[in-house]
């Protein structure tokens, strides 16, 4: 399945501010697990290369893992260093480092285009959208 994503919109046919129960009612989200810190349902789809967060019944932010194209160019596995181009906005100088699997990656905000870049040696390996709220 195609990914693309329109900035603080959506990723393909996910919308930001919708109810996650068509997808769950057709089997294409399926749920996984509700998050102590923030209260959030996680449901997973399209073979969990996307993760969706629901807050009362409402899409807040999609995971993506395997593929988020903007515009025609996919930002999985992109070297970070065309991000900053591709999203047409900057991001902080300092971002966090989590470890993930024993492996740091770099977590980037760019929050006037609702997204958050997850890095690994210099490639993008997620990216996390929202509708920048």
């Amino acid at each position: 399945m195609i990914h693309n994503w329109i900035p603080l919109k959506g990723v393909g046919l996910l919308k930001f501010g919708t109810s996650i129960d068509q997808f769950v009612q057709d089997g294409t989200a399926v749920f996984i697990d509700t998050s102590d810190s923030t209260g959030w349902s996680t449901y997973a789809y399209d073979n969990e290369s996307l993760r969706i967060n629901v807050e009362r019944g409402k899409i807040v932010s999609i995971a993506c893992y395997e593929q988020c194209l903007l515009n025609e160019t996919d930002l999985i596995g992109l070297d970070f260093e065309l991000i900053e181009r591709i999203l047409g906005c900057a991001t902080e100088v300092n971002p966090d480092v989590l470890l993930i699997n024993e492996d740091p990656q770099e977590v980037f905000e760019f929050d006037n285009v609702g997204a958050q870049v997850w890095v690994k040696n210099g490639r993008v390996v997620t990216v996390i959208c929202d509708d920048g709220n």
